[in-house]
């Protein structure tokens, strides 16, 4: 068998043997493991089974799509609109925190965790559609469908005037606005995947900051027109805000792979068969854990804040600038999980989500502190909504990616539903701050137990740190 030298540079510029063993070279797409200074030997495989053996070992680490990706142009664009989509989606579910509050004092006679239900149906039900979603996106087109959940968005905000009970409010803002939402988040969410991979984190983290910044926009913009229109009309302006800019997204947010028309509707449900793959499966059960925990403080932290008598400004912003930080952490992180490993970079995040919550929000009977978990566990919680998505396209690829994100968004439906509610029954009836800091160790303890899962799934795959994953 003929034998050659095969040598590659690091990102250092010395040069690194290739070949079978080697740490990624994510900036073209290919893998390698770790490897010595020195040139190596690498026999020229002779068989086709020998290729497809050092193929299925390359591929352990680093990107399993080898091709290129325009990483920009048209996705640029595209970027733009599924900005927008989470800025409208997902940024109305960060700014439940508002309408918690608003409720408490509409309807005196309700608890908070019952009030609450109506915020956990919001993420629950994005989550749950997310299977029809799949196959909704399959048969008529990522476009159309963003212009069915635009309608029903805007639609369902309209509802939201004109409620006034508790049972209609969970229709209207849980249910009806979670299909909706349900169905841009999802679409919104793959599309990016198709356009980027060296930046593949990155291209997910600005759109997922989107709902960051609409978690900043919409809380003030409520409580502004709330206090100077009243509640119907503030949510009336806030549909007719929605309409042009998810209209727009529709248009923006074009498919890069063309739409394969498929002859039996079977062909267009989700590809169940991924669940065969037990490390997607470990991925799913650590985001479902972690999700328990990443609701109940973006619920309670502006009840905690008008409940420990803060300044009045800090109290009604706190929630504000809690999303406004979630920015940088959906971001920056993002860029830094390009270079080493977008599951390199979910272990530091997912462990800092509840070590944060016990270091600042447990103890915190005062403004500092207060405004300590805003700042900083905002940052951290950003980081666990951006890495997951690009996490899985990279270890599992581009195709069948609609299928495991669907199926991935439907394992964290528990956390979503039951989180906040569970949370809220830590919470004292009688006002005052007790029971505040069961609710930062319950929602600690979640992410903690993702962060196990994503430890071990992390050693999985190599005990070595500088390894691209």
């Amino acid at each position: 068998m003929e034998d050659r030298k095969i040598a590659t540079q690091d990102h250092s510029g010395s040069e690194r043997p290739a070949g079978e063993l080697g740490i990624t070279d994510h900036d073209h797409g290919h893998t390698r493991d770790d490897v010595s200074e020195e040139v190596v030997e690498v026999g020229v495989p002779d068989s086709d089974q020998q290729c497809e053996k050092i193929d299925k070992k390359n591929r352990q680490f680093g990107e399993v799509d080898d091709e290129e990706y325009p990483e920009g142009g048209r996705g640029w664009l595209v970027l733009l609109g599924t900005f927008l989509v989470l800025n409208t989606t997902y940024g109305m579910v960060n700014t439940f925190g508002v309408y918690q509050v608003y409720y408490e004092t509409a309807y005196p006679d309700e608890s908070s965790s019952t009030i609450s239900l109506i915020g956990s149906l919001q993420p629950t039900i994005i989550y749950l559609v997310s299977i029809p979603v799949v196959f909704l996106v399959n048969a008529i087109g990522p476009q159309w469908s963003l212009f069915v959940g635009a309608i029903l968005q805007v639609w369902a905000i309209m509802m939201i005037s004109i409620c006034n009970a508790v049972w209609q409010l969970y229709l209207a803002q849980g249910v009806l606005f979670g299909i909706g939402a349900g169905i841009n988040f999802f679409t919104a969410m793959a599309i990016p995947q198709e356009w980027f991979k060296r930046r593949r984190a990155m291209a997910v983290g600005v759109t997922a900051s989107g709902s960051s910044l609409g978690g900043v926009i919409w809380p003030i913009a409520f409580q502004r027109l709330v206090d100077e229109v009243g509640f119907p009309w503030a949510n009336r302006i806030i549909g007719f805000i929605f309409l042009p800019v998810l209209l727009f997204a529709c248009v923006a947010v074009k498919p890069r792979l063309p739409r394969v028309k498929e002859k039996h509707w079977t062909n267009l449900l989700p590809k169940w068969s991924v669940l065969k793959d037990w490390r997607f499966v470990a991925l799913c059960l650590a985001n479902g854990i972690g999700i328990f925990g990443l609701f109940p403080p973006l619920f309670y932290i502006e009840t905690f804040a008008s409940r420990l008598n803060v300044d009045k400004n800090v109290s009604q912003y706190i929630l504000a600038i809690l999303n406004a930080f979630s920015i940088f952490g959906r971001v920056l992180p993002a860029l830094a999980a390009d270079k080493i490993g977008r599951l390199n970079a979910l272990v530091p995040s997912v462990l800092s989500c509840g070590l944060f919550l016990f270091a600042f929000w447990y103890p915190a009977k005062g403004e500092a502190l207060l405004l300590l978990t805003a700042i900083i566990w905002g940052a951290a919680s950003g980081t666990f909504i951006a890495l997951f998505p690009p996490a899985i396209g990279q270890l599992f690829g581009l195709k069948d990616n609609r299928s495991r994100l669907g199926i991935f968004y439907l394992l964290a439906v528990p956390g979503c539903m039951a989180g906040p509610s569970i949370a809220g029954t830590f919470i004292s009836k009688t006002g005052g701050i007790e029971g505040f800091n069961k609710v930062a160790a319950f929602s600690g303890a979640m992410f903690f137990g993702g962060a196990l899962i994503v430890i071990a799934l992390r050693l999985s795959y190599s005990t070595k740190l500088a390894v691209f994953i």
